[in-house]
């Protein structure tokens, strides 16, 4: 029971399925329907509920055989802090009993930590919360483990880094981050967690928060941030922690943002060194990276440079991103809004076992330990969905292992603008291309094109696109640019043609 990064007078449900995902799009109807249905209205809402059986019907493979008894089963609810979780998780509970179904009542969790017990009970491992900071922690420890060679000094040096500070959006995530900072503080990673809920002016993603802080470009109103030193490294989760935005304070009070796109080149640039450290006994496995047509130019191109080939490109919503990753040798994915995480496939983790073993037998040890680093990037993280807390473990243990005090940046970002336009009717708009491009009505993708071509002559890096908002009666604009001034008049362009075309 969560809305994630919403005030805290709102609330709703995220479905997690058997393998720890996400709801299947093909359910997604049959979830609206049902959620749409006069509570007067049983015809609709029994026909919902078929629609969502044929549609798992449809989907599953039998995993049992006559003699076998098929698995008894159960469903496991959890809550974020909001005052009216309990009284939710309580009616949902009830519901799944009256069924006839076993009904786990996980208390409170963060959203990841819910995903992560169902996907360790369904597959036999440790499901418990100790289990899930246990198995994070360990993997941090391994990955920033020093060598013996490496010298006291630098190790002294690592460990004597000042607190983390992290801004916990006053939700669920200030009582987890301090159960995993409990777990990894012997390894030398400590949290200094504000906005932890528990004051008399907390209020959920109020001013605070990984949303808050990535669209306002500034620090928490809350939680004394003005107070730190310039360049102090920072982090945001959102109210469910499953987003997390990294910044460094200024001495200005405005803050330098490390947002998902980021965080995303972060990764995948030091999972690609590794992959290239561990060659010639890692072979045919290649890192990639997954975005939306929102990721700023500046890291698409970037990625390309560094990765040899270009991102994915696919729809808003991490539905898409995440299952894009998944087609990849290792996908990295995540939204300028800190939403993502990284992902092996079965047989890229197959295959980093096999040449580990070899560059054993062989004692090439600095394929070893390529290798292993592989290895112990997965055990930070959550292997079902993107999860704020996981991440941070992995950007920090890249950072160790970089020796980096700072945040790096290898690219600055193109200038660029989000504009909402109010229009009677989004859904006339159909798009195509990612949507990146316009396809009904033909008029606006041409009056797009013409207000582009005239300003790539003097910016040759101008974009933009428009896609009707999947949850508010208007339209979303987006522009980039090398200018601010041609980002500036190309909105305005644009915004003029939404409004004159969508209003005929």
């Amino acid at each position: 029971m969560t809305a994630s990064h919403n005030p805290g007078r709102d609330n709703g449900v995220k479905l997690v399925e058997p393998d720890g995902g996400t709801l299947p799009m093909a359910l997604e109807r049959a979830a609206e329907a049902l959620a749409n249905a006069a509570d007067d209205d049983a015809a609709a809402q029994i026909e919902a509920l078929r629609e969502a059986a044929r549609a798992v019907a449809a989907a599953e493979t039998p995993t049992t055989t006559e003699e076998e008894s098929p698995k008894t089963p159960r469903v496991l609810v959890a809550r974020d802090t909001r005052e009216s979780g309990r009284a939710l998780a309580d009616e949902t509970l009830a519901g799944v009993r009256a069924m006839g179904v076993e009904a786990v009542d996980c208390g409170i969790a963060t959203t990841p930590q819910l995903h992560y017990y169902v996907l360790a009970t369904n597959s036999g491992a440790p499901d418990s919360e100790h289990d899930y900071y246990a198995r994070l922690a360990a993997g941090y420890a391994a990955l920033t483990e020093e060598d013996e060679d490496e010298g006291v000094e630098n190790v002294e040096n690592v460990d004597a880094s000042p607190p983390l500070v992290i801004d916990c959006a006053d939700g669920v995530g200030a009582q987890k981050l301090k159960l995993l900072g409990d777990a990894v503080e012997p390894y030398g990673l400590t949290f200094d967690l504000r906005n932890r809920g528990d004051a008399a002016d907390s209020s959920l993603n109020d001013g605070c928060g990984s949303d808050y802080v990535q669209k306002m470009k500034a620090p928490p109103k809350r939680g004394d941030f003005g107070s730190l030193k310039p360049g102090t490294r920072c982090v945001s989760v959102d109210g469910d922690a499953d987003r997390l935005i990294y910044f460094e304070t200024r001495e200005d009070g405005d803050v330098d943002l490390f947002d998902g796109d980021q965080i995303a080149v972060l990764i995948a640039e030091h999972l690609n060194e590794l992959v290239k450290s561990a060659a010639p006994f890692l072979t045919d496995v290649t890192v990639g990276v997954v975005q939306t047509a929102y990721a700023n130019g500046a890291s698409t191109r970037h990625l390309v440079e560094t990765l040899g080939a270009a991102p994915v490109c696919v729809p808003t919503g991490v539905k898409h991103l995440h299952h894009a990753a998944e087609q990849l040798d290792i996908g990295v994915y995540f939204e300028s809004n800190g939403h993502g995480t990284a992902l092996f496939s079965e047989t890229t983790k197959k295959k980093i076992e096999d040449a580990t073993v070899e560059a054993l037998v062989q004692r090439s040890m600095p394929h070893v330990k390529a290798l292993l680093a592989l290895a112990h990037c997965q055990r930070c993280i959550n292997p079902a969905v993107g999860d704020a807390m996981s991440g941070i473990l992995l950007v920090e243990g890249i950072l160790r292992r970089l020796k980096a005090t700072t945040l790096p940046r290898p690219y600055a970002d193109l200038p660029s603008r989000q504009t909402k336009i109010v229009v009677p009717d989004r859904t006339k708009i159909k798009t195509e291309d990612a949507e990146r491009r316009v396809r009904e009505p033909k008029s606006l993708q041409d009056a797009i094109d013409d207000a582009i071509r005239a300003r790539a002559a003097t910016d040759a890096s101008v974009r933009a696109f428009v896609r009707p908002s999947g949850t508010e009666d208007c339209v979303r604009l987006y522009v980039e640019g090398e200018r601010v001034e041609s980002v500036d008049v190309l909105t305005a362009r644009i915004r003029d043609a939404c409004e004159t075309v969508l209003s005929e």
